[in-house]
């Protein structure tokens, strides 16, 4: 009831070419190896989300897109932890219900994505496909709370 719990194992055979951009809170982790979720906070508005990225080292970032504007400063007081295995990495999020609008209702919807870079191969990997980069939240799937 308090946070939404999210695991990812990034299977990664060039473990050694990992690129680990940034070690604070809200550096520019993207800039390497990252793991990027957005959830809109609102169920009827996916370009109102929230941003989540963590990068292999557990360094985090976060914003906020309402409709009216961006908000690279925002943040949530959300968990993660990293372990970096000989073949891939794993990441645990807990996430609060209260950064994201609220726990979800019974039957309702929020848009989601979550999106994978591989920095040394130039790979963008993402569960919904997008066609303009991962903030292209029109095209954003749903998930339905029971």
């Amino acid at each position: 009831d308090t946070n939404i719990y999210l695991a990812f194992k990034c299977s990664e055979p060039m473990m050694d070419k990992l690129v680990i951009n940034g070690k604070d809170k809200d550096s520019d982790v993207w800039n390497g190896d990252s793991l990027e979720v957005f959830i809109s906070a609102t169920p009827d508005n996916p370009f109102d989300n929230r941003h989540f990225i963590i990068n292999p080292g557990n360094a985090q970032w976060d914003g906020s897109a309402p409709p009216e504007n961006n908000d690279v400063k925002w943040n949530a007081d959300w968990k993660s932890a990293v372990v970096q295995n000989a073949d891939s990495w794993t990441v645990e999020m807990a996430i609060p219900w209260s950064a994201i609008g609220g726990c979800p209702a019974s039957g309702s919807i929020r848009f989601v994505n979550l999106c994978r870079q591989r920095k040394p191969v130039g790979e963008w990997t993402s569960w919904s496909t997008v066609v303009d980069g991962f903030l292209d939240a029109r095209r954003f799937g749903a998930w339905m709370f029971k």
